[in-house]
């Protein structure tokens, strides 16, 4: 495993977003890892002392080319109850699989799709806060590793296309409704958000 994580709290970039920590395409297809991990988690420290959370980051172009000879590419914010993943400005394609974790939400507001499968896992922190967003019109494809959805809410105005089985699950056990009737719960799924997720099999809830 590599991990990167910068020496002090600040928002990071992945492809050609410029921000102040950032990696673009160039560097990524420079590394040849079994998992490449961007940012840390509670667990990750050097020589004892906890490493610098990333805040904020943002997903812009990432290529298939540049992340072909990384398995797994790990993307984790968790500077603060309130920072997020965004996917923006321009479409990314993971050459394999992709993984990642927001203490808050992530946004999906450009198209992506992992080759192999991919999860995004909102609410790390467990605090009740942070959903998953795909806006309107989205596709995020996947291939046979499938697609794994954790947080406090589904927020599915674009679609999910999967070869491979479909699995959603709340973070800190957290009710969800589906279908209609459902208003009661922080946690829904609609009957039109069903309809947009293809995949060989679809679960809700422990997974």
């Amino acid at each position: 495993r590599v991990i990167f994580t910068p020496s002090e709290a600040e928002a990071g970039g992945i492809g050609v977003a410029d921000y102040a920590f950032d990696i673009d395409n160039s560097e990524l297809d420079k590394i040849t890892a079994g998992v490449l991990q961007i940012g840390i988690n509670t667990t990750d420290s050097h020589d004892g002392v906890i490493d610098q959370y990333l805040g904020d980051i943002f997903v812009d172009g990432v290529t298939s080319a540049a992340t072909d000879n990384i398995e797994e590419l790990r993307i984790i914010s968790r500077n603060g109850v309130d920072s997020q993943v965004t996917f923006e400005n321009t479409d990314s394609t993971f050459g394999n699989h992709m993984s990642v974790e927001a203490n808050d939400d992530i946004n999906v507001d450009v198209n992506f799709t992992a080759l192999d499968g991919f999860k995004l896992e909102a609410d790390i922190d467990f605090s009740g806060v942070g959903a998953n967003i795909i806006g309107t019109g989205l596709t995020m494809g996947a291939g046979s590793d499938g697609v794994l959805l954790i947080g406090e809410d589904l927020i599915l105005d674009g679609s999910i296309n999967s070869t491979g089985d479909v699995d959603i699950a709340s973070s800190n056990a957290i009710d969800i409704g589906v279908g209609t009737g459902i208003e009661a719960y922080t946690y829904q799924i609609s009957n039109e958000e069903l309809q947009r997720i293809t995949g060989d099999n679809l679960t809700i809830g422990d997974v």
